[in-house]
């Protein structure tokens, strides 16, 4: 979301709308006038809620001054005209842009819901020697490496995709410091950001929007971090409970930053569910074509759902971390018994009221029928009510949880995504192909599971800041004239709600 440009001022070309043919929305159009015929024309196809990506410390979106300082170098004051935290909130005159005026459009436009999804631009951050940086307990990781590389939003350290200088690639963050633990330490060792936001810091802008937001929209869900894998990077627990800066929230040496709670106490002062605070989760998929391989993981879950059970670990105080004695089978870790080498987690909290999963049914191999991608939805979404059932969720139809497909396929696919065996060019699926009919078969392997029934939400992804206009157009996109804007275009996309 481009809070900062969020106005009638800036053109639509500064955030590449025109490369997506748009109708409705010429090359002269501003920003803001692009977004309210883009929610008007989704709230036609029957969209009730949208989901946007927040950051705080680019220029697009920018609410803080002093980013990439320390926590106490950093200030939100959204109430001094001229700062970064009141362009964000209002426009640089005050009324025409900015947060505020993102949630009066799509309040006028009919749509209900919105999840606020926090998290880094990932360009942004920068290095520091191992030989600065510190860690709660004065131990580092095993795998930490020379430089660290923190970004602004994450309270550890990450490894460099490559270490500058480097001649053959763009230094930029990579893993998690800690998934080569062999004790799931990944938590415990791993560097403290020297230039995290700080939890207070957060905790002011999250309550500023969630005021901007109230009375006008749902805030359906609040999700400061997406797709948590504590299977593998146990460092993401400090997004629930946080041991590497309490003295960014106030606290003391040793002593936890609850941030589940500080979150839920900062939905329900606003009127909106404690419960709709969550974290997404992504999804496992076997490489075996035939057959759909499907096992048991040390939760007595199956093991597509291994990030989810673990984000369900994590959030009721359980263990976190893969179990020594799993074995891989076909791309899933299966079976064991012993939590001997997990983490325990340190906080128990309550279990969420919104369960994000980001599911595109596929074989992780190159090449997938449609009766293929049928199956594995099928395979997919019963899995998913399995989950429901060892969460201790209520699974009496239709349930007392919401479900969302958090990401998956979009309403229809552009050819030129699809590419060919030699030149595959298919976005979500990382350069595998898939069928173009992926979208439909989605729905009717979902139609098919288990999960029929439930309360559940899809949210087909579409990407409107796109330079190339290829991966997920908006709009008809470069060199074709059909449009793939469409979840239900024309009351015919597979996500018509009469249809799931």
């Amino acid at each position: 979301m481009p809070f900062s440009y969020y106005d009638y001022n800036h053109a639509a070309a500064s955030y590449n709308f025109t490369q997506n043919n748009i109708s409705g929305c010429p090359s002269r159009a501003s920003v803001r006038s692009c977004f309210q015929t883009i929610l008007h024309n989704m709230r036609s196809e029957e969209v009730s809620g949208v989901r946007i990506f927040v950051t705080f410390c680019d220029a697009t979106s920018l609410a803080f001054s002093g980013c990439g300082g320390t926590w106490q170098q950093i200030s939100f004051t959204p109430g001094l005209p001229g700062t970064p935290s009141f362009i964000f909130m209002y426009g640089s005159d005050g009324v025409s842009g900015g947060v505020t005026a993102f949630f009066q459009d799509l309040e006028s436009a009919g749509i209900q819901n919105v999840t606020l999804t926090f998290g880094s631009t990932p360009s942004s951050g920068k290095t520091v020697p191992k030989s600065q940086v510190t860690n709660p307990t004065g131990t580092l990781c095993t795998d930490t490496p020379d430089p660290v590389w923190f970004r602004d939003l994450e309270p550890y350290g990450l490894e460099p995709t490559c270490a500058p200088p480097s001649s053959t690639c763009t230094p930029g963050p990579g893993n998690p410091v800690g998934y080569d633990q062999p004790n799931s330490d990944g938590y415990n060792c791993s560097p403290v950001n020297p230039n995290f936001i700080g939890w207070n810091n957060l905790f002011t802008v999250i309550n500023a929007m969630l005021q901007a937001a109230k009375g006008r929209v749902n805030v359906y869900e609040l999700e400061i971090a997406q797709e948590l894998n504590m299977v593998v990077f146990t460092s993401q627990l400090r997004f629930i409970d946080d041991n590497s800066s309490p003295q960014s929230a106030g606290l003391q040496t040793g002593q936890y930053v609850d941030v589940l709670t500080d979150l839920r106490n900062l939905m329900t002062a606003n009127g909106f569910p404690a419960g709709n605070v969550t974290h997404s989760a992504g999804w496992w998929e076997a490489t075996a074509a035939s057959p759909y391989w499907n096992c048991a993981n040390i939760y007595q879950d199956y093991s597509r759902n291994f990030s989810l059970d673990a984000l369900a670990q994590a959030i009721g105080g359980g263990y976190i971390g893969l179990n020594a004695d799993a074995t891989g089978e076909d791309g899933l870790w299966c079976g064991g018994t012993s939590f001997a080498a997990m983490w325990p987690v340190p906080l128990y909290h309550t279990q969420p009221t919104v369960v994000d999963a980001h599911i595109y049914p596929a074989i992780e191999i190159n090449g997938a029928s449609d009766a293929e991608i049928q199956q594995i939805a099928n395979i997919d979404y019963s899995d998913l009510y399995h989950y429901l059932i060892a969460a201790g969720y209520n699974t009496t139809k239709p349930g007392n949880a919401n479900v969302t497909i958090g990401e998956t396929y979009g309403g229809k696919l552009s050819p030129l995504n699809l590419g060919t065996v030699q030149n595959p060019n298919y976005c979500w699926s990382g350069g595998f192909l898939v069928s173009v009919s992926s979208p439909t078969d989605n729905v009717a392997g979902f139609n098919a599971s288990t999960l029929t029934g439930y309360n559940v939400y899809f949210r087909p992804w579409m990407e409107l800041e796109d330079p190339a206009g290829q991966c997920w157009p908006y709009g008809s996109g470069p060199g074709t004239s059909t449009s793939y804007q469409d979840v239900n275009y024309n009351n015919g996309g597979p996500y018509t709600p009469s249809n799931h």
